[in-house]
This record gives C-alpha cells, sequence and structure tokens, in this order.
C-alpha cells in the first residue's frame, strides 16, 4: 500500500510539474494585476511596478508614449541637473549647462542604439526597432532620475567648498553611479524582453554593448565641457585636446596633491 502511494503522489507531482510548465509557456512571465496602477505615470510604473512596463514593451503596447514620456522627463530632469553644475559659476553658465546636459544623455543614446538594434537583430531576438527605443529611452530616463536626485547634493558641496576639483570629481561620481543603474534597468529589462517572445538571452553582447555605451557618453562629455565653467568666464566649448579620462587623473591628483 505505501509503495502504491508513493507512486501515485508521484505520478501527480510530475503532472502538476508539467502542468505548470505549460502555463508558463503560454502565460507571461508574471501575472499583475493593472486595475490598481490604472491612471499611473509611466514613471511611477517603471519605479514601483517595472514589470508591467517590460510587458507593456515585449507586447508592443503603448510604446509611443512611453518613448516619449520617458524621453521628455529625460530633457527635464538632466536640464536641472545641469543647471546645478553651472550654478558653481553663477553666470550665463547655468543656462548652457541646463542645454549641455540633455544633448549629452539623449546623444549618447541616439549615437548608441542603432548599434543597440543591430546587435539584438544578430542574436535573432526579433525585437524592432520601437521596441529598442523604447528600451534605451528607459535607461536614460533612470540615469536623468538620479542625477537629478543627487543635484542638491552637488549643490550642497559648491556652496559648502572652494576645491573645483573636488565638484569634479564629484559630477564624474554622479554620472558614474546613476549609469550604472540605468544600465543595470537595461539589462533586466532585454532579458524580460528576449525571454518573453521565447528567445534565449545571451547577456555577453549586452555587456559588450553597455562598454561602447560607456565610452561614448565620456568622450561626448568631453566634447561639450565645459558643465562647471569659471567664475567670472563663460565658455560655449573648450578646444579639443586630451581626453577624459587623463582628465580625470589629473583632477585626482591635484585633489590629493595640492
Amino acid at each position: 500500500m505505501g509503495e502504491e502511494e508513493s507512486s501515485k503522489e508521484n505520478v501527480a507531482n510530475r503532472s502538476q510539474e508539467g502542468a505548470l510548465e505549460k502555463a508558463t509557456e503560454e502565460e507571461p512571465l508574471i501575472s499583475m494585476p493593472e486595475q490598481d496602477v490604472e491612471g499611473q505615470s509611466f514613471g511611477w510604473l517603471l519605479l514601483h511596478r517595472r514589470e508591467l512596463v517590460f510587458e507593456r514593451i515585449a507586447t508592443s503596447q503603448d510604446l509611443g508614449p512611453m518613448i516619449r514620456y520617458f524621453l521628455g522627463f529625460s530633457a527635464l530632469f538632466s536640464a536641472i541637473y545641469g543647471s546645478t553644475l553651472g550654478f558653481y559659476s553663477l553666470n550665463l553658465q547655468i543656462l548652457l549647462s541646463a542645454v549641455k546636459c540633455p544633448m549629452l544623455l539623449l546623444g549618447t543614446m541616439a549615437v548608441c542604439l542603432p548599434a543597440l538594434f543591430t546587435f539584438n537583430v544578430l542574436l535573432g531576438s526579433k525585437l524592432s526597432f520601437k521596441q529598442t527605443t523604447a528600451m534605451l529611452s528607459i535607461t536614460t530616463y533612470l540615469i536623468a532620475t538620479v542625477l537629478v536626485s543627487l543635484a542638491p547634493i552637488e549643490l550642497f558641496f559648491m556652496i559648502s567648498t572652494e576645491g573645483k576639483h573636488f565638484v569634479l570629481l564629484l559630477n564624474v561620481a554622479a554620472f558614474g553611479i546613476s549609469g550604472v543603474f540605468g544600465v543595470k534597468m537595461l539589462w533586466g529589462g532585454m532579458d524580460y524582453v528576449i525571454q518573453r517572445a521565447g528567445y534565449p538571452v545571451n547577456r555577453r553582447i549586452i555587456e559588450i554593448w553597455s562598454l561602447i555605451y560607456m565610452f561614448v557618453g565620456t568622450q561626448l562629455a568631453w566634447i561639450l565641457r565645459p558643465f562647471l565653467g569659471t567664475p567670472g568666464e563663460v565658455v560655449l566649448y573648450r578646444k579639443l585636446g586630451g581626453n577624459f579620462y587623463q582628465a580625470v587623473f589629473q583632477a585626482t591628483v591635484d585633489l590629493i596633491w595640492r
């Protein structure tokens, strides 16, 4: 009797596992009620129920409004952060930096978007260009959101310290932190959308693209400098020379030894 009951339990367990696997294949990776989030903005959904945003991208739902929302607020938040950087000079640099920061984030996105789309096509994920744009607009939005949240800290140290090198390195750290959050969100979103479409995930390609994204961003920041400026001086652009990493190294040395 004991062996028969054990055999019946094993059969029942296998039947339940088979039914669960079949349900997983037929249903989305998540099943979350949307009634309680009705009327919430895309930004709120991304911060609190990001799986719902990923699901909408996977099903190509509301992609146009979503992209416009994330890019619009990316420009707004990065402009606020840029004006904070320009506050260091207390002159027209405030306005110039408010324009340059959105140019930096949106320009980096525009340069790197074709590569992200092409990599995914080569991997056979079949994501559309609009879906890829939506995913990258989320990344840009999150970077801008983290930056604007760090703006009061930047302003505090601008007011309480006199060292420009420290403020410069603090700005680099702020972009680094926000970039990590943004790229991590991109990885999670791409994994979800690709799995949802029934394709295997190849994280290595996305990691390689992330390095390209970082190098493009730092180079564009170097081209658009200065963001902080110098009190009593208004400079639109500086002459090209050196590179971003050399400048960060020199600023670090100056901060430590001077």
